[in-house]
Protein backbone atom coordinates (compact mmCIF):
# COMPACT_ATOMS: atom_id res chain seq x y z
CA UNK A 1 0.00 0.00 0.00
CA UNK A 2 1.27 3.42 -0.88
CA UNK A 3 2.36 5.74 1.94
CA UNK A 4 -0.37 8.21 2.87
CA UNK A 5 0.94 11.75 3.03
CA UNK A 6 -2.17 13.07 4.79
CA UNK A 7 -2.62 13.35 8.55
CA UNK A 8 -5.32 11.03 9.90
CA UNK A 9 -5.76 13.27 12.95
CA UNK A 10 -7.63 15.92 10.94
CA UNK A 11 -11.26 14.82 11.15
CA UNK A 12 -14.03 15.73 8.72
CA UNK A 13 -15.76 17.99 11.25
CA UNK A 14 -12.68 19.91 12.44
CA UNK A 15 -12.42 23.69 12.15
CA UNK A 16 -11.78 24.98 8.65
CA UNK A 17 -8.06 25.31 8.03
CA UNK A 18 -6.81 28.04 5.68
CA UNK A 19 -4.81 26.48 2.89
CA UNK A 20 -1.99 28.98 3.38
CA UNK A 21 -1.44 27.45 6.83
CA UNK A 22 -1.45 23.88 5.60
CA UNK A 23 1.57 21.91 4.58
CA UNK A 24 0.94 18.94 2.31
CA UNK A 25 1.29 16.66 5.34
CA UNK A 26 -1.45 18.50 7.25
CA UNK A 27 -4.28 18.25 4.74
CA UNK A 28 -7.42 16.27 5.40
CA UNK A 29 -7.08 12.49 5.35
CA UNK A 30 -8.50 11.35 1.99
CA UNK A 31 -10.94 8.86 3.52
CA UNK A 32 -11.73 9.96 7.14
CA UNK A 33 -14.47 7.34 7.38
CA UNK A 34 -12.16 4.57 6.12
CA UNK A 35 -8.97 4.76 8.28
CA UNK A 36 -5.87 3.39 6.66
CA UNK A 37 -7.30 3.62 3.15
CA UNK A 38 -5.07 5.63 0.85
CA UNK A 39 -5.95 4.33 -2.59
CA UNK A 40 -8.65 5.41 -5.05
CA UNK A 41 -11.45 2.87 -5.50
CA UNK A 42 -10.31 0.33 -8.10
CA UNK A 43 -12.97 -1.46 -10.10
CA UNK A 44 -10.58 -4.09 -11.44
CA UNK A 45 -7.65 -4.25 -8.97
CA UNK A 46 -5.78 -6.97 -10.82
CA UNK A 47 -5.88 -5.02 -14.09
CA UNK A 48 -5.63 -1.47 -12.77
CA UNK A 49 -3.71 0.75 -15.22
CA UNK A 50 -0.41 2.10 -13.97
CA UNK A 51 0.04 5.78 -13.05
CA UNK A 52 2.31 6.46 -16.01
CA UNK A 53 -0.17 4.81 -18.37
CA UNK A 54 -3.03 7.01 -17.17
CA UNK A 55 -1.26 10.35 -16.97
CA UNK A 56 -1.22 11.30 -20.69
CA UNK A 57 -4.99 10.75 -20.98
CA UNK A 58 -5.68 12.81 -17.86
CA UNK A 59 -3.67 15.75 -19.15
CA UNK A 60 -5.27 15.55 -22.60
CA UNK A 61 -8.79 15.52 -21.15
CA UNK A 62 -8.29 18.37 -18.70
CA UNK A 63 -6.80 20.58 -21.39
CA UNK A 64 -9.85 19.98 -23.61
CA UNK A 65 -12.28 21.05 -20.90
CA UNK A 66 -11.33 24.71 -20.56
CA UNK A 67 -14.06 25.97 -22.88
CA UNK A 68 -17.53 26.62 -21.44
CA UNK A 69 -20.19 24.20 -22.68
CA UNK A 70 -23.36 22.60 -21.31
CA UNK A 71 -22.56 19.33 -19.57
CA UNK A 72 -23.36 16.22 -21.55
CA UNK A 73 -24.93 13.19 -19.87
CA UNK A 74 -24.03 9.79 -21.28
CA UNK A 75 -25.80 6.51 -20.53
CA UNK A 76 -24.22 3.14 -21.23
CA UNK A 77 -24.29 -0.47 -20.07
CA UNK A 78 -21.18 -2.50 -19.27
CA UNK A 79 -21.13 -6.25 -18.63
CA UNK A 80 -18.38 -8.05 -16.75
CA UNK A 81 -19.37 -11.23 -18.55
CA UNK A 82 -17.71 -9.65 -21.60
CA UNK A 83 -14.45 -8.95 -19.76
CA UNK A 84 -12.96 -6.57 -17.22
CA UNK A 85 -14.68 -3.21 -16.80
CA UNK A 86 -11.38 -1.29 -16.82
CA UNK A 87 -12.45 1.60 -14.59
CA UNK A 88 -10.70 3.40 -11.74
CA UNK A 89 -12.76 5.86 -9.70
CA UNK A 90 -12.06 8.39 -6.95
CA UNK A 91 -14.64 9.02 -4.21
CA UNK A 92 -14.11 12.47 -2.69
CA UNK A 93 -16.11 15.60 -1.80
CA UNK A 94 -19.39 13.64 -2.04
CA UNK A 95 -18.83 12.87 -5.72
CA UNK A 96 -17.59 9.86 -7.66
CA UNK A 97 -15.16 10.76 -10.44
CA UNK A 98 -13.69 8.49 -13.09
CA UNK A 99 -9.90 8.80 -12.82
CA UNK A 100 -8.63 5.99 -15.01
CA UNK A 101 -9.61 3.92 -18.04
CA UNK A 102 -7.69 0.74 -18.72
CA UNK A 103 -8.18 -2.26 -21.01
CA UNK A 104 -11.75 -3.51 -20.70
CA UNK A 105 -15.36 -3.05 -21.72
CA UNK A 106 -15.40 0.73 -21.17
CA UNK A 107 -12.42 1.14 -23.46
CA UNK A 108 -14.21 -0.99 -26.07
CA UNK A 109 -17.31 1.20 -25.69
CA UNK A 110 -15.21 4.30 -26.35
CA UNK A 111 -13.50 2.78 -29.37
CA UNK A 112 -16.86 1.95 -30.99
CA UNK A 113 -18.66 5.22 -30.08
CA UNK A 114 -18.76 8.71 -31.50
CA UNK A 115 -16.53 11.14 -29.60
CA UNK A 116 -19.58 12.86 -28.10
CA UNK A 117 -20.66 9.57 -26.51
CA UNK A 118 -17.29 8.47 -25.19
CA UNK A 119 -16.65 8.42 -21.45
CA UNK A 120 -13.53 10.36 -20.43
CA UNK A 121 -11.20 10.53 -17.49
CA UNK A 122 -12.45 13.16 -14.99
CA UNK A 123 -16.12 12.62 -15.89
CA UNK A 124 -18.55 12.38 -12.96
CA UNK A 125 -20.48 9.15 -12.41
CA UNK A 126 -24.07 10.11 -11.51
CA UNK A 127 -25.76 6.73 -11.31
CA UNK A 128 -24.88 3.03 -11.29
CA UNK A 129 -27.94 0.82 -11.83
CA UNK A 130 -30.42 2.27 -9.32
CA UNK A 131 -27.78 3.77 -7.00
CA UNK A 132 -27.06 7.53 -6.88
CA UNK A 133 -25.22 7.85 -3.56
CA UNK A 134 -21.46 8.00 -4.33
CA UNK A 135 -20.47 5.32 -1.81
CA UNK A 136 -23.30 3.03 -2.89
CA UNK A 137 -22.34 3.55 -6.54
CA UNK A 138 -18.76 2.53 -5.79
CA UNK A 139 -19.95 -0.61 -4.01
CA UNK A 140 -22.36 -1.41 -6.84
CA UNK A 141 -19.55 -1.19 -9.38
CA UNK A 142 -17.48 -3.67 -7.42
CA UNK A 143 -20.27 -6.15 -6.66
CA UNK A 144 -22.50 -6.33 -9.77
CA UNK A 145 -21.86 -8.02 -13.10
CA UNK A 146 -24.04 -5.79 -15.28
CA UNK A 147 -23.66 -2.03 -14.81
CA UNK A 148 -25.95 0.61 -16.24
CA UNK A 149 -24.06 3.89 -15.90
CA UNK A 150 -25.09 7.51 -16.17
CA UNK A 151 -22.05 9.75 -16.59
CA UNK A 152 -21.77 13.54 -16.78
CA UNK A 153 -19.06 15.30 -18.75
CA UNK A 154 -16.94 17.62 -16.60
CA UNK A 155 -17.18 21.28 -17.67
CA UNK A 156 -14.92 23.40 -15.43
CA UNK A 157 -15.32 27.13 -14.91
CA UNK A 158 -12.55 29.66 -14.27
CA UNK A 159 -12.23 31.44 -10.92
CA UNK A 160 -9.66 34.23 -10.57
CA UNK A 161 -9.03 34.74 -6.86
CA UNK A 162 -7.12 37.67 -5.33
CA UNK A 163 -5.88 36.84 -1.83
CA UNK A 164 -5.21 40.44 -0.76
CA UNK A 165 -3.09 39.13 2.09
CA UNK A 166 -5.78 36.74 3.31
CA UNK A 167 -5.75 32.94 3.51
CA UNK A 168 -7.92 31.17 0.97
CA UNK A 169 -10.13 29.80 3.74
CA UNK A 170 -10.67 26.45 2.06
CA UNK A 171 -10.97 23.08 3.68
CA UNK A 172 -9.64 20.58 1.17
CA UNK A 173 -9.49 16.81 0.77
CA UNK A 174 -7.24 14.97 -1.63
CA UNK A 175 -5.29 11.80 -2.16
CA UNK A 176 -1.56 11.62 -2.75
CA UNK A 177 -2.10 10.18 -6.25
CA UNK A 178 -5.30 12.11 -7.04
CA UNK A 179 -5.61 14.32 -10.11
CA UNK A 180 -8.10 16.72 -8.49
CA UNK A 181 -8.59 18.39 -5.09
CA UNK A 182 -11.98 18.27 -3.36
CA UNK A 183 -13.47 21.28 -1.59
CA UNK A 184 -15.22 20.17 1.61
CA UNK A 185 -15.91 23.54 3.28
CA UNK A 186 -15.33 27.28 2.95
CA UNK A 187 -14.57 29.71 5.77
CA UNK A 188 -13.50 33.34 6.09
CA UNK A 189 -10.87 34.29 3.53
CA UNK A 190 -10.17 35.07 -0.09
CA UNK A 191 -12.54 32.45 -1.54
CA UNK A 192 -15.42 33.81 0.51
CA UNK A 193 -14.60 37.32 -0.77
CA UNK A 194 -14.45 36.00 -4.33
CA UNK A 195 -17.87 34.35 -3.93
CA UNK A 196 -19.40 37.63 -2.77
CA UNK A 197 -18.70 39.21 -6.16
CA UNK A 198 -19.05 36.16 -8.43
CA UNK A 199 -22.12 35.07 -10.35
CA UNK A 200 -23.99 32.25 -8.57
CA UNK A 201 -22.88 29.57 -11.04
CA UNK A 202 -19.25 30.71 -10.75
CA UNK A 203 -19.07 30.66 -6.95
CA UNK A 204 -16.84 28.02 -5.38
CA UNK A 205 -18.89 25.65 -3.22
CA UNK A 206 -18.40 22.60 -0.99
CA UNK A 207 -18.17 19.37 -3.03
CA UNK A 208 -16.56 21.18 -5.98
CA UNK A 209 -13.42 19.69 -7.53
CA UNK A 210 -10.39 21.87 -8.27
CA UNK A 211 -9.04 20.65 -11.61
CA UNK A 212 -6.06 22.99 -11.98
CA UNK A 213 -4.28 25.90 -10.27
CA UNK A 214 -2.47 28.44 -12.47
CA UNK A 215 -2.23 25.80 -15.18
CA UNK A 216 -0.84 23.16 -12.83
CA UNK A 217 -2.91 19.99 -13.22
CA UNK A 218 -2.75 16.24 -12.93
CA UNK A 219 -1.31 15.96 -9.39
CA UNK A 220 -3.11 17.12 -6.25
CA UNK A 221 0.05 17.88 -4.29
CA UNK A 222 1.42 20.06 -7.09
CA UNK A 223 -1.84 21.98 -7.21
CA UNK A 224 -1.75 22.62 -3.46
CA UNK A 225 1.77 23.98 -3.76
CA UNK A 226 0.64 26.26 -6.61
CA UNK A 227 -1.98 27.79 -4.30
CA UNK A 228 0.71 29.19 -2.04
CA UNK A 229 3.04 32.12 -2.55
CA UNK A 230 1.01 34.09 -5.12
CA UNK A 231 -1.48 36.85 -4.40
CA UNK A 232 -3.52 36.09 -7.54
CA UNK A 233 -4.40 32.53 -8.55
CA UNK A 234 -6.50 31.11 -11.36
CA UNK A 235 -8.53 28.01 -10.52
CA UNK A 236 -10.39 25.70 -12.88
CA UNK A 237 -13.27 24.27 -10.87
CA UNK A 238 -15.80 21.55 -11.71
CA UNK A 239 -18.98 20.29 -10.10
CA UNK A 240 -21.86 17.96 -10.78
CA UNK A 241 -24.53 19.99 -12.59
CA UNK A 242 -28.26 19.41 -11.94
Amino acid sequence: MAFCCCAESVAADDTILPITQLSVAEAVHPYPDRPGTDEPTPMEPQDRPGRDELRPLQFEVVEQLTAAAPPRTIELTLDRAEGNIGIVTYLRASTLMLTGIGPGTLQKHNESSDASLQVRVNDFILQVNDKTDPEEMAEEMMSQTKLKLKVQRVVPFKAVVAKAGKPLGLRLAYHSTATTVGVTDIGAGAIQDYNTNALPDKQIQPNDRIMSVDGVMGHAEDMLKAMKGKDLIVLMVARVCP
